[in-house]
């Protein structure tokens, strides 16, 4: 359980730092610096949107449904723009995978609240948070090379690649999922020895 969850942290954040660089190598080497506060105005005002979508849509179609849909729009959407990246595509392409960065991190820490109780999740989730530094330690170390080799028009597909497996462990870490705890209203009496415990009634309501 631990460790899907751990790989899971892994993948995502690796997506995301990947994806991430290459947003910015494709922004910053075509425009100026001075842009990139426009671009965190758009990302703010266009996220607000899609985010209230997304909590809709979570509330209509099962968590396996919407992780599918959302997971297979985002690695197909990477590997199509991929070979598109010019002009006025690239502010785009950096306010997508913003997009595709946040919401991913949602699920990912939605599914790990589902998963574990408050208790565990004391104990464990800087264990599983750990998969992510894990992940920037080493991405971080083999990124350079990676593009000295391949070049920054890679990156896209291989961010794509990490999203895939990160889609593998998050449907591997459903299965853990909490049972719905049972609401007050629907309580039932204590039974022992396979016999309903007698309350007792108030005197002061019947005399």
């Amino acid at each position: 359980m631990v460790l899907t969850f751990f790989f899971f942290s892994f993948f995502t954040v690796a997506m995301a730092m990947v994806a991430k660089t290459a947003r910015d190598a494709y922004f910053l080497s075509r425009f100026e610096k001075s842009i990139l506060p426009l671009m965190f105005l758009a990302i703010a005002i266009i996220m607000a949107p899609i985010l209230t979508y997304y909590i809709k849509l979570s509330k209509k179609l099962p968590p396996r449904v919407l992780f599918l849909m959302t997971c297979a729009i985002f690695a197909v959407s990477f590997i199509l723009i991929q070979p598109f990246i010019t002009g006025i595509a690239i502010p785009m392409v950096y306010i997508w995978v913003e997009v595709v960065v946040g919401i991913m991190l949602i699920q990912f820490w939605t599914f790990a609240a589902d998963s574990f109780e408050p208790q565990q999740a004391k104990r464990l989730f800087s264990i599983i948070a750990g998969g992510g530094s894990f992940a920037i330690m080493i991405i971080g170390m083999n990124l350079k090379p990676f593009v000295s080799a391949f070049g920054t028009d890679e990156l896209l597909f291989l961010s794509a690649g990490f999203l895939v497996f990160a889609s593998f462990f998050g449907l591997s870490s459903m299965q853990y999922f909490k049972n719905n705890p049972v609401k007050k209203g629907n309580l039932k009496p204590v039974q022992k020895n396979g016999k309903k415990k007698k309350l007792k009634t108030d005197p002061f309501l019947f005399g």
